[in-house]
């Protein structure tokens, strides 16, 4: 599947609204993950579900247990906690807490949070994990997405990732049945990839920021072109 950052930005927007939309007593969660192949801990099975934990526990807050004795503190997980205190007496002689903590601490505390209601999880542009790290996460999603189901949780999680398509992986992962797929091709997103590039283009030029705005509309077009075809439909 292909994806736009402002297509993104959108789906992302559309989910915030729906947990501030939620029904009486219960509490709707979003947190998202964007992967990218220049930066390490954003290509890492591991970084991907810690920072679902993060958001999920400060989205929760006081529906979660104080740390500490200061009853202002935020609520962190027991488990987040112990394992905290663990690497500490081990003198954090590893930097992250592994695969398996971190699933401890999302099925056993986050998700059976009483009053949970609907949790949406995005995840953009997963083909840039590498391919190692998406089988070690493919599983955890798995399980997120069969979790409420399976009557483990009052809860339901509904995942939402984006990726380019040509990965045998992620749709041996993802394209069993029960599992929604959408596919965009370049000819779909090419108007408004042109849209976005004449605005952004015409806004430097008037700011003086490109050739001091010295910029005739022929050379404008080149430009703009050439922005479009390097693109290629992303």
């Amino acid at each position: 599947m292909l994806t736009l950052p402002f297509t993104r930005s959108l789906v992302i927007d559309h989910l915030s609204m729906r947990c501030t939309q939620t029904a009486a007593n219960t509490t709707s969660l979003l947190a998202y993950f964007y992967c990218s192949y220049n930066e390490a801990p954003r290509k890492q099975a591991a970084s991907l579900l810690a920072t679902i934990i993060k958001q999920l526990a400060v989205s929760l807050g006081n529906n979660l247990p104080a740390y500490g004795d200061d009853p202002t503190n935020i609520g962190l997980p027991n488990s987040l906690i112990e394992a905290y205190r663990n690497h500490k007496q081990h003198g954090f002689s590893t930097e992250h807490l592994d695969l398996a903590e971190l699933q401890n601490i999302l099925f056993k505390e986050i998700l059976p949070t009483p009053g949970l209601g609907d949790v949406y999880i995005a995840i953009d542009a997963m083909d840039e994990m590498e391919e190692r790290e998406r089988k070690e996460i493919y599983p955890v999603l798995q399980r997120l997405v069969a979790f409420g189901s399976k009557g483990e949780a009052a809860c339901k999680v509904k995942l939402f990732i984006t990726s380019r398509g040509g990965q045998r992986d992620l749709k041996l992962a993802f394209g069993k049945a029960g599992w929604k797929q959408m596919g965009l091709e370049q000819v779909d997103t090419c108007g408004d990839i042109r849209k976005y590039v004449e605005s952004q283009t015409t806004a430097v030029i008037e700011a003086g920021e490109l050739l001091g705005g010295d910029v005739d509309d022929g050379l404008r077009e080149k430009i703009v072109e050439s922005l479009v075809k390097g693109a290629e439909g992303m």
